[in-house]
């Protein structure tokens, strides 16, 4: 009799045991934050290994690139606006290249505005971007994506080279005209990246004015709210489009990889530009420019040699599927 209760008493505790331990497991996996790989916690956004250059992840998607016809103050070279759809993700920079971050890949700093690391490297030919980009992919262990052959130099600065952009490699680049513009964009229609109106507030330019749109059909100008700094901003400063890029445009000119042509009509997918040219393609506008240029369909030709004083870059990284 007295072993039979023993039995009984003993398969009560263990059942009791059971129990409670069934019940904290439940409570922990409900009320603990699952971990997850350092490098998995935000997909999105990644890092030069190097230098620390913060990139966002830019899903694929379709736009309308350059400017309506009835656009104030819009140029013939924006025209014709055509539909262009990018069927690729990528990472570009969530800043304008740093000085901190030239110096630190380059080992010198070609800026003739400084004082402060954060500030956007300038005072680059186009060349100088491309080799940019090898050196930095080389330096976080990626392959480069140019091969630059014939290389000539003038006061450390190289103003001619012949280069080809190896598409399949993984490292950093330029973005092309097309993926600029849909970034500066960031799913907006209107003339400026923050809608039908622009200000010193939002954009670092030349700003003797503010200029806004009341009716849809010119710029209307505030004579007192403009500034004008004349001289570049730290990379983080102002506001971010809708996207999350600072000084999507302003602040420096920003080079891309495509040779200046004129646009086509016709639908495109994944654009690359002319395929022979004389000059690159500059966008963004910079501190030295007038407001309408602050539009996110302004674009220039410029020969890519030159050493110019407002011209940086924004680097683009393919994202590994």
């Amino acid at each position: 009799m007295t072993l039979n209760l023993l039995i009984i008493s003993k398969k009560r505790i263990n059942t009791q045991i059971l129990f409670i331990v069934a019940f904290f497991t439940c409570w922990l996996s409900c009320n603990t934050v699952p971990t997850q790989p350092s490098s998995q916690k935000n997909p999105e956004i990644t890092f030069s290994a190097s230098t620390n250059m913060k990139l966002k992840l830019i899903e694929p998607g379709t736009f309308r690139m350059g400017a309506p016809l009835d656009e104030f103050q819009s140029d013939t070279n924006e025209h014709p606006q055509h539909t262009v759809s990018l069927t690729n993700q990528f990472y570009i920079g969530v800043y304008e290249v740093t000085q901190d971050e030239f110096m630190k890949t380059m080992g010198f700093n070609p800026s003739t505005k400084t004082g402060n690391g954060r500030l956007p490297v300038e005072t680059l030919s186009w060349f100088d971007a491309i080799s940019f980009c090898n050196t930095l992919s080389a330096k976080d262990g990626l392959d480069s994506c140019y091969v630059i052959k014939d290389i000539k130099k003038e006061n450390g600065h190289i103003t001619a080279a012949n280069v080809v952009w190896q598409k399949d490699a993984n490292g950093y680049r330029l973005p092309t005209e097309a993926e600029w513009e849909y970034t500066c964009r960031a799913g907006t229609t209107t003339p400026f990246p923050f809608g039908n109106s622009i200000g010193t507030d939002k954009a670092n330019y030349f700003g003797t004015t503010s200029f806004f749109k009341d009716d849809g059909s010119e710029y209307l100008r505030d004579e007192t709210k403009g500034i004008v700094r004349a001289t570049t901003l730290p990379v983080d400063s102002l506001v971010a489009n809708q996207w999350g890029l600072f000084h999507a445009v302003g602040n420096v000119f920003e080079w891309v990889w495509d040779y200046y042509g004129e646009y086509s009509s016709s639908n495109q997918t994944n654009p690359t530009g002319p395929e022979f040219g004389t000059e690159r393609v500059r966008r963004s506008g910079a501190y030295t420019s007038i407001g309408y240029h602050m539009r996110s369909s302004v674009r220039h030709g410029i020969q890519p040699g030159f050493i110019l004083f407002h011209m940086g870059l924004r680097v683009v990284k393919s994202h590994s599927q």
